[in-house]
Protein backbone atom coordinates (compact mmCIF):
# COMPACT_ATOMS: atom_id res chain seq x y z
CA UNK A 1 0.00 0.00 0.00
CA UNK A 2 1.09 3.27 -0.40
CA UNK A 3 1.91 6.67 1.85
CA UNK A 4 -1.81 8.16 1.06
CA UNK A 5 -3.39 4.84 1.77
CA UNK A 6 -1.75 4.59 5.03
CA UNK A 7 -2.30 8.07 5.90
CA UNK A 8 -6.00 7.63 5.62
CA UNK A 9 -6.42 4.41 6.86
CA UNK A 10 -4.72 5.93 10.56
CA UNK A 11 -6.26 9.73 9.89
CA UNK A 12 -9.39 7.90 10.61
CA UNK A 13 -8.34 7.07 14.47
CA UNK A 14 -8.93 10.17 16.90
CA UNK A 15 -6.70 10.66 20.01
CA UNK A 16 -9.49 9.58 22.22
CA UNK A 17 -10.44 6.66 20.42
CA UNK A 18 -7.00 4.84 19.23
CA UNK A 19 -4.20 6.91 20.66
CA UNK A 20 -1.95 4.39 19.39
CA UNK A 21 -2.55 5.16 15.57
CA UNK A 22 -2.58 8.79 16.60
CA UNK A 23 1.25 8.48 17.83
CA UNK A 24 1.84 6.25 15.21
CA UNK A 25 0.76 8.62 12.70
CA UNK A 26 2.22 11.76 13.64
CA UNK A 27 5.96 9.67 13.95
CA UNK A 28 5.20 8.33 10.54
CA UNK A 29 4.80 12.04 9.61
CA UNK A 30 8.03 13.12 10.93
CA UNK A 31 9.81 10.08 9.26
CA UNK A 32 8.28 10.65 5.64
CA UNK A 33 9.05 14.72 5.97
CA UNK A 34 12.53 13.79 6.90
CA UNK A 35 13.12 11.41 4.01
CA UNK A 36 11.81 13.43 1.36
CA UNK A 37 14.46 15.95 2.83
CA UNK A 38 17.13 14.06 1.99
CA UNK A 39 17.71 12.12 5.91
CA UNK A 40 16.92 8.65 5.62
CA UNK A 41 18.30 8.51 8.48
CA UNK A 42 16.63 10.24 10.37
CA UNK A 43 13.03 8.50 8.84
CA UNK A 44 14.58 5.20 10.01
CA UNK A 45 14.48 6.82 13.87
CA UNK A 46 11.07 7.73 13.79
CA UNK A 47 9.38 5.17 12.02
CA UNK A 48 10.61 3.09 14.62
CA UNK A 49 8.98 5.07 17.24
CA UNK A 50 6.06 4.20 15.03
CA UNK A 51 6.72 0.63 15.26
CA UNK A 52 7.03 0.92 19.07
CA UNK A 53 3.12 1.21 19.39
CA UNK A 54 2.00 -0.44 15.61
CA UNK A 55 5.09 -3.60 16.08
CA UNK A 56 3.26 -4.97 13.44
CA UNK A 57 1.77 -2.67 11.29
CA UNK A 58 3.23 -4.35 7.71
CA UNK A 59 3.01 -0.68 5.97
CA UNK A 60 5.15 0.90 8.87
CA UNK A 61 7.79 -2.03 8.26
CA UNK A 62 7.40 -1.59 4.67
CA UNK A 63 8.52 2.00 4.85
CA UNK A 64 11.49 0.89 7.27
CA UNK A 65 12.99 -1.32 5.44
CA UNK A 66 12.82 1.93 2.30
CA UNK A 67 14.75 4.17 4.21
CA UNK A 68 17.34 1.45 5.50
CA UNK A 69 18.01 0.81 2.39
CA UNK A 70 18.29 4.59 1.67
CA UNK A 71 20.22 5.21 4.64
CA UNK A 72 23.27 2.81 3.11
CA UNK A 73 22.01 -0.51 5.73
CA UNK A 74 21.10 -2.62 2.79
CA UNK A 75 20.88 -5.86 4.55
CA UNK A 76 19.02 -4.74 7.09
CA UNK A 77 16.32 -3.61 4.73
CA UNK A 78 16.61 -7.36 2.73
CA UNK A 79 16.09 -8.52 6.55
CA UNK A 80 13.35 -6.01 6.86
CA UNK A 81 11.68 -7.36 3.09
CA UNK A 82 12.46 -11.34 4.14
CA UNK A 83 11.06 -11.18 7.66
CA UNK A 84 7.50 -9.40 6.37
CA UNK A 85 7.18 -11.35 2.92
CA UNK A 86 7.72 -14.73 5.50
CA UNK A 87 4.57 -13.39 7.35
CA UNK A 88 2.56 -12.07 4.57
CA UNK A 89 3.68 -13.54 0.85
CA UNK A 90 0.31 -11.49 -0.86
CA UNK A 91 2.29 -8.36 0.32
CA UNK A 92 2.98 -7.67 -3.07
CA UNK A 93 4.28 -4.03 -2.59
CA UNK A 94 7.11 -5.49 -0.40
CA UNK A 95 7.84 -8.07 -2.55
CA UNK A 96 8.27 -5.31 -5.73
CA UNK A 97 10.78 -3.39 -2.92
CA UNK A 98 12.13 -6.03 -2.60
CA UNK A 99 13.35 -7.00 -5.99
CA UNK A 100 14.39 -3.20 -6.73
CA UNK A 101 16.94 -3.84 -3.60
CA UNK A 102 17.83 -7.18 -5.39
CA UNK A 103 18.05 -5.87 -8.80
CA UNK A 104 20.14 -2.64 -7.83
CA UNK A 105 22.23 -4.61 -5.40
CA UNK A 106 23.70 -7.43 -6.97
CA UNK A 107 21.12 -10.20 -6.83
CA UNK A 108 19.24 -10.17 -10.02
CA UNK A 109 18.18 -14.09 -9.55
CA UNK A 110 16.63 -13.24 -6.86
CA UNK A 111 15.18 -10.21 -8.27
CA UNK A 112 13.63 -12.02 -10.76
CA UNK A 113 12.20 -14.66 -8.30
CA UNK A 114 10.50 -12.12 -7.06
CA UNK A 115 9.46 -10.77 -10.35
CA UNK A 116 7.73 -14.11 -11.31
CA UNK A 117 5.50 -14.09 -8.18
CA UNK A 118 4.45 -11.06 -8.96
CA UNK A 119 3.19 -11.84 -12.61
CA UNK A 120 1.75 -14.85 -10.56
CA UNK A 121 -0.57 -12.69 -8.38
CA UNK A 122 -1.64 -10.35 -11.41
CA UNK A 123 0.34 -7.35 -9.49
CA UNK A 124 1.79 -6.24 -12.33
CA UNK A 125 2.26 -6.67 -16.07
CA UNK A 126 5.55 -7.66 -18.26
CA UNK A 127 5.04 -4.58 -19.83
CA UNK A 128 5.41 -3.19 -16.89
CA UNK A 129 8.21 -4.91 -15.85
CA UNK A 130 10.14 -4.44 -18.90
CA UNK A 131 9.74 -0.93 -18.31
CA UNK A 132 11.25 -0.47 -14.96
CA UNK A 133 14.89 1.02 -15.56
CA UNK A 134 15.87 -0.83 -12.13
CA UNK A 135 16.62 -4.26 -13.71
CA UNK A 136 17.08 -2.62 -17.44
CA UNK A 137 20.38 -4.07 -17.42
CA UNK A 138 19.77 -7.66 -16.47
CA UNK A 139 17.16 -7.66 -19.24
CA UNK A 140 19.58 -9.82 -21.35
CA UNK A 141 20.34 -12.60 -18.38
CA UNK A 142 18.28 -15.74 -18.90
CA UNK A 143 16.49 -15.44 -15.71
CA UNK A 144 14.67 -12.58 -17.13
CA UNK A 145 13.75 -14.25 -20.61
CA UNK A 146 10.12 -14.68 -19.35
CA UNK A 147 9.83 -10.61 -19.49
CA UNK A 148 9.97 -11.15 -23.00
CA UNK A 149 6.85 -10.13 -24.73
CA UNK A 150 4.89 -13.01 -25.58
CA UNK A 151 2.30 -14.57 -28.55
CA UNK A 152 -1.38 -13.79 -27.68
CA UNK A 153 -3.09 -16.56 -26.21
CA UNK A 154 -6.76 -17.04 -28.45
CA UNK A 155 -9.47 -19.28 -28.21
CA UNK A 156 -12.04 -20.23 -30.93
CA UNK A 157 -15.44 -21.83 -30.55
CA UNK A 158 -17.17 -22.93 -33.43
CA UNK A 159 -20.25 -24.27 -34.42
CA UNK A 160 -20.18 -28.10 -33.48
CA UNK A 161 -23.02 -29.92 -34.91
CA UNK A 162 -24.89 -30.34 -37.92
CA UNK A 163 -27.09 -28.22 -38.73
CA UNK A 164 -30.53 -27.38 -41.22
CA UNK A 165 -30.50 -24.88 -43.55
CA UNK A 166 -31.56 -21.34 -42.95
CA UNK A 167 -29.79 -21.46 -39.37
CA UNK A 168 -28.09 -18.64 -38.02
CA UNK A 169 -25.07 -19.50 -35.97
CA UNK A 170 -21.59 -18.12 -34.57
CA UNK A 171 -18.22 -18.06 -33.95
CA UNK A 172 -16.36 -16.66 -31.06
CA UNK A 173 -12.82 -15.83 -30.76
CA UNK A 174 -11.26 -14.64 -27.61
CA UNK A 175 -7.57 -13.11 -27.41
CA UNK A 176 -5.56 -11.61 -24.91
CA UNK A 177 -2.68 -10.24 -24.57
CA UNK A 178 -0.09 -7.49 -23.50
CA UNK A 179 -0.36 -5.36 -26.14
CA UNK A 180 -2.58 -6.18 -29.47
CA UNK A 181 -2.35 -2.60 -30.81
CA UNK A 182 -0.77 -4.08 -34.17
CA UNK A 183 -2.89 -7.41 -34.05
CA UNK A 184 -4.09 -8.66 -37.71
CA UNK A 185 -6.51 -11.38 -37.61
CA UNK A 186 -7.38 -14.05 -40.82
CA UNK A 187 -10.60 -16.21 -40.65
CA UNK A 188 -11.07 -18.65 -43.25
CA UNK A 189 -14.56 -20.08 -44.06
CA UNK A 190 -15.67 -22.47 -46.68
CA UNK A 191 -18.96 -23.36 -47.65
CA UNK A 192 -23.00 -22.61 -48.46
CA UNK A 193 -23.17 -19.53 -45.34
CA UNK A 194 -23.47 -16.30 -45.67
CA UNK A 195 -21.91 -13.83 -42.91
CA UNK A 196 -24.79 -11.62 -41.20
CA UNK A 197 -22.17 -9.27 -38.72
CA UNK A 198 -19.77 -9.06 -36.79
CA UNK A 199 -19.04 -7.88 -33.34
CA UNK A 200 -15.58 -6.90 -32.47
CA UNK A 201 -14.99 -5.69 -28.79
CA UNK A 202 -12.09 -4.44 -27.18
CA UNK A 203 -10.97 -4.28 -23.45
CA UNK A 204 -8.26 -4.11 -20.69
CA UNK A 205 -8.65 -7.42 -18.40
CA UNK A 206 -6.73 -7.16 -15.79
CA UNK A 207 -4.00 -4.51 -17.34
CA UNK A 208 -3.77 -6.85 -20.60
CA UNK A 209 -5.11 -6.14 -23.81
CA UNK A 210 -8.91 -8.28 -24.71
CA UNK A 211 -10.47 -8.83 -27.96
CA UNK A 212 -13.70 -10.84 -28.18
CA UNK A 213 -15.08 -11.07 -31.33
CA UNK A 214 -18.23 -12.58 -32.60
CA UNK A 215 -18.77 -13.70 -36.13
CA UNK A 216 -22.45 -14.90 -36.92
CA UNK A 217 -23.26 -16.74 -40.21
CA UNK A 218 -26.63 -18.08 -41.84
CA UNK A 219 -26.86 -20.72 -43.29
CA UNK A 220 -27.95 -20.97 -46.67
CA UNK A 221 -28.04 -24.56 -48.35
CA UNK A 222 -27.10 -27.99 -47.94
CA UNK A 223 -23.15 -29.07 -48.19
CA UNK A 224 -20.06 -29.19 -45.56
CA UNK A 225 -18.83 -25.92 -43.83
CA UNK A 226 -15.33 -26.11 -43.27
CA UNK A 227 -14.91 -23.46 -40.06
CA UNK A 228 -11.36 -21.97 -40.13
CA UNK A 229 -8.38 -22.12 -39.00
CA UNK A 230 -8.36 -18.67 -37.20
CA UNK A 231 -4.48 -16.62 -36.97
CA UNK A 232 -3.98 -14.21 -34.91
CA UNK A 233 -0.59 -12.19 -35.80
CA UNK A 234 1.63 -9.89 -33.21
CA UNK A 235 4.71 -8.80 -33.52
CA UNK A 236 5.53 -11.03 -30.53
CA UNK A 237 4.68 -13.53 -32.42
CA UNK A 238 1.28 -15.85 -33.89
CA UNK A 239 -0.95 -18.23 -32.84
CA UNK A 240 -2.86 -20.22 -34.94
CA UNK A 241 -6.56 -22.79 -34.60
CA UNK A 242 -7.59 -26.06 -35.64
CA UNK A 243 -10.49 -26.09 -37.89
CA UNK A 244 -13.44 -27.80 -37.81
CA UNK A 245 -15.90 -29.19 -40.43
CA UNK A 246 -19.59 -29.56 -40.04
CA UNK A 247 -22.35 -30.68 -42.21
CA UNK A 248 -25.49 -28.58 -43.38
CA UNK A 249 -28.42 -30.14 -44.56
CA UNK A 250 -32.06 -29.26 -45.98
CA UNK A 251 -33.01 -27.30 -48.94
CA UNK A 252 -31.42 -24.04 -50.05
CA UNK A 253 -33.32 -21.01 -48.80
CA UNK A 254 -33.93 -17.25 -49.97
CA UNK A 255 -31.91 -15.89 -50.85
CA UNK A 256 -30.09 -17.99 -52.94
CA UNK A 257 -27.57 -20.53 -51.96
CA UNK A 258 -24.72 -18.85 -52.32
CA UNK A 259 -21.03 -20.83 -51.11
CA UNK A 260 -19.11 -18.78 -49.28
CA UNK A 261 -15.61 -19.10 -49.27
CA UNK A 262 -13.36 -16.31 -48.38
CA UNK A 263 -10.94 -14.62 -45.44
CA UNK A 264 -12.45 -12.51 -42.77
CA UNK A 265 -10.33 -10.37 -41.19
CA UNK A 266 -10.92 -7.35 -38.14
CA UNK A 267 -13.56 -5.29 -39.22
CA UNK A 268 -11.70 -2.48 -37.12
CA UNK A 269 -8.73 -2.10 -39.40
CA UNK A 270 -10.90 -0.63 -42.21
CA UNK A 271 -13.45 1.20 -39.68
CA UNK A 272 -10.37 3.36 -38.46
CA UNK A 273 -9.22 3.51 -42.08
CA UNK A 274 -12.92 5.36 -43.11
CA UNK A 275 -12.98 7.34 -39.96
CA UNK A 276 -9.72 9.29 -40.60
CA UNK A 277 -11.35 9.81 -44.63
CA UNK A 278 -14.52 8.87 -45.66
CA UNK A 279 -17.50 7.37 -44.13
CA UNK A 280 -18.88 5.98 -48.09
CA UNK A 281 -16.34 3.69 -50.18
CA UNK A 282 -17.56 1.30 -53.28
CA UNK A 283 -15.30 -1.10 -53.96
CA UNK A 284 -15.10 -4.92 -55.14
CA UNK A 285 -17.25 -5.78 -51.97
CA UNK A 286 -20.04 -3.57 -52.72
CA UNK A 287 -21.08 -0.53 -50.81
CA UNK A 288 -19.40 0.09 -47.21
CA UNK A 289 -20.94 2.96 -44.98
CA UNK A 290 -19.59 3.79 -41.56
CA UNK A 291 -22.10 4.96 -38.38
CA UNK A 292 -21.43 6.69 -35.58
CA UNK A 293 -23.18 5.44 -32.31
CA UNK A 294 -26.32 7.79 -33.24
CA UNK A 295 -26.59 7.98 -36.53
CA UNK A 296 -28.46 5.79 -39.00
CA UNK A 297 -29.21 5.59 -42.45
CA UNK A 298 -32.55 5.52 -44.78
CA UNK A 299 -32.85 4.25 -48.18
CA UNK A 300 -34.57 5.02 -50.48
CA UNK A 301 -36.09 3.06 -52.46
CA UNK A 302 -35.35 0.60 -49.46
CA UNK A 303 -32.77 -2.44 -50.37
CA UNK A 304 -33.77 -5.58 -51.33
CA UNK A 305 -31.26 -7.64 -48.80
CA UNK A 306 -29.85 -6.00 -45.47
CA UNK A 307 -26.23 -5.44 -44.85
CA UNK A 308 -23.61 -7.34 -43.14
CA UNK A 309 -23.35 -5.30 -40.08
CA UNK A 310 -20.22 -5.08 -38.28
CA UNK A 311 -19.92 -2.90 -34.92
CA UNK A 312 -17.15 -2.31 -33.24
CA UNK A 313 -16.93 -1.67 -29.34
CA UNK A 314 -13.90 -0.11 -27.58
CA UNK A 315 -14.15 0.69 -23.82
CA UNK A 316 -14.51 4.14 -22.78
CA UNK A 317 -14.90 5.35 -26.71
CA UNK A 318 -18.21 5.37 -28.78
CA UNK A 319 -19.29 2.60 -30.50
CA UNK A 320 -18.93 2.75 -34.25
CA UNK A 321 -21.00 0.35 -37.10
CA UNK A 322 -19.78 -0.41 -40.63
CA UNK A 323 -22.58 -1.77 -42.85
CA UNK A 324 -21.50 -3.73 -45.85
CA UNK A 325 -23.76 -3.51 -48.90
CA UNK A 326 -22.61 -6.42 -51.01
CA UNK A 327 -23.03 -6.46 -54.68
CA UNK A 328 -26.63 -6.72 -55.93
CA UNK A 329 -28.36 -5.99 -52.91
CA UNK A 330 -30.79 -3.44 -55.00
CA UNK A 331 -31.07 -5.84 -58.22
CA UNK A 332 -28.74 -3.10 -60.13
CA UNK A 333 -31.13 -0.04 -59.72
CA UNK A 334 -30.05 3.18 -57.93
CA UNK A 335 -31.14 3.79 -54.65
CA UNK A 336 -30.24 6.91 -52.41
CA UNK A 337 -28.78 6.86 -48.74
CA UNK A 338 -29.79 9.49 -46.24
CA UNK A 339 -27.35 9.02 -43.17
CA UNK A 340 -26.86 11.03 -40.12
CA UNK A 341 -27.89 11.73 -36.84
CA UNK A 342 -31.87 11.72 -36.72
CA UNK A 343 -33.14 15.57 -36.57
CA UNK A 344 -29.86 16.84 -37.59
CA UNK A 345 -27.69 17.17 -40.60
CA UNK A 346 -28.18 14.58 -43.26
CA UNK A 347 -25.86 13.48 -45.39
CA UNK A 348 -27.05 12.34 -48.95
CA UNK A 349 -25.35 9.85 -51.33
CA UNK A 350 -26.30 7.35 -54.57
CA UNK A 351 -25.48 3.73 -54.78
CA UNK A 352 -25.96 2.33 -58.20
CA UNK A 353 -26.58 -1.13 -56.31
CA UNK A 354 -23.55 -3.16 -58.74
Amino acid sequence: MGAAWWVLWLGCATEVDIPPQRVALDAWREAHAAAEAGSPAIAVSRVNEALTVQPKDVNLLAWRAQWLAQSGDVEAAKSQLDALLADHPLYDEARYRRALLHAKHGDPALCASDLKVLLENKAVTRKELREEEAWAEHMQRAEFSFLAAQPPAMSVRYRERAMYAGTDFRWTVNVRGEDLRELALTAMVNGPVRLVSTEERWMLVQGESALDIDFRFRSMGPGSLTQGPVTIRTPAGSVTSDARTVTIEGVVVDPPNTSLERTLSLPSARIFEMEANSPWVEDTHGLWLLLGEAEQVVWTPELEFAPIVHTLLREGQPSARLLNYEPGANAGRAATASFGVPGGTQTRRTWLGD
